[in-house]
């Protein structure tokens, strides 16, 4: 599964690097705010993306996890 939404997911965030956008992740839902953690951990702990300062992740700070959340 890492495999596969790596190979999904790293042309875009390829392309948007070359352009020098920002790529934002936005939990829409708790019912897959792990599930979003989780691609974006996993995205964002390759090499090629690691040290990319324009990329975020929204935490939703009323949830009673968010400070936990936000030690990714």
């Amino acid at each position: 599964m890492r495999l596969r939404i790596l190979r999904r997911g790293s042309p875009d965030l390829r392309r948007a690097k070359e352009l020098g956008a920002f790529i934002n992740f936005d939990m829409e839902s708790y019912a897959h705010k792990n599930s979003t953690l989780e691609l974006f951990r996993m995205l964002f702990t390759e090499p090629e993306f690691r040290d990319w300062a324009h990329a975020g992740i929204v935490i939703q700070a009323y949830l009673r996890d968010a400070e936990e959340d936000c030690l990714i």
